[in-house]
């Protein structure tokens, strides 16, 4: 069994373009076997045309 957890904070710094930072972490909250989890940030641009 895995839990999947996600943060996502966005802002739209013009009319046409936006930025999002978001962050998600994946593991199995100790429930099995040592497992060390996956965690991934980021940022992603939005253009809007």
């Amino acid at each position: 069994m895995n839990f999947h957890e996600t943060l996502s904070l966005g802002y739209r710094v013009a009319p046409a373009v936006s930025v999002m930072l978001s962050a998600e972490h994946m593991s199995n909250a100790g429930l099995c076997t040592k497992n060390d989890g996956l965690t991934n940030l980021g940022i992603r641009l939005g253009y809007g045309f």
